[in-house]
């Protein structure tokens, strides 16, 4: 299958599983998972992490992640108890670029929720509940995206994931990546600056290509 009938693909199942997810209470998961659950590229990460628009924004402003790191932690945290409130047995990370030290932002905040395969579509409830869903189209059987329509400062994003499943292992990949290998977060900076009040359709498509390239070579070591 090609890759722009494969994103298609994906893009309908995410929406119908988003609408039945909406719609039906408790979620009933689809019977066929193989559509929903396999194509997990760099393009995908880049559109969750990156290609975010809960910052409405025409021109690209970046600034250190720690001029926000204090304020970045403390919404982490609260999120993060919040989030336990409801799923305390699930595993919360911080991610996306104020979870790098060192990295430059657009200053909004990624958390990361992960949940084993039996618990999901009761996350995805609980869930609704604290936050809108965010993303539809990007929904898989093992991913669901959130956002907090009232955090302003920063904005927050959540990422709820089945524990193990190729969805999970793409976040925590790029950000370990900048974390263990300076070089590499020397030239993610290098290239945000280089888009430092840029088109935002423009520096979200430099930094996917970027993203993908970190991917495949840490997919390479096996990381």
């Amino acid at each position: 299958m090609a890759l722009d009938q494969i994103v298609r693909a994906r893009s309908r199942s995410g929406q119908a599983l988003a609408a039945r997810i909406t719609t039906s209470s408790p979620a009933a998961r689809p019977a066929s998972r193989s559509t929903r659950t396999g194509i997990v590229t760099c393009r995908l990460l880049e559109t969750l992490l990156f290609g975010d628009h809960r910052i409405p924004m025409n021109v690209v402003r970046i600034r250190p992640e720690a001029d926000i790191r204090e304020a970045a932690e403390s919404a982490f945290d609260q999120h993060r108890s919040r989030i336990l409130r409801l799923l305390p047995h699930a595993q919360i990370e911080h991610v996306g670029a104020t979870s790098i030290p060192g990295a430059l932002t657009k200053g909004d905040l990624d958390v990361l929720v992960r949940v084993g395969s039996h618990d999901f579509d009761a996350a995805v409830q609980r869930l609704r509940g604290l936050y809108a869903i965010h993303q539809p189209a990007n929904w898989t059987a093992t991913l669901a995206s959130f956002v907090d329509r009232e955090a302003a400062d920063p904005p927050v994003g959540v990422q709820l994931v089945v524990a193990g499943s190729p969805d999970d292992r793409m976040f925590g990949t790029f950000r370990d990546a900048m974390i263990r290998a300076p070089q590499l977060l020397v030239e993610y900076n290098a290239l945000k600056l280089r888009h430092d009040g840029d088109d935002y359709e423009r520096y979200t498509d430099a930094k996917g290509r970027f993203v993908c390239e970190v991917l495949a070579r840490a997919g390479s070591r096996g990381l």
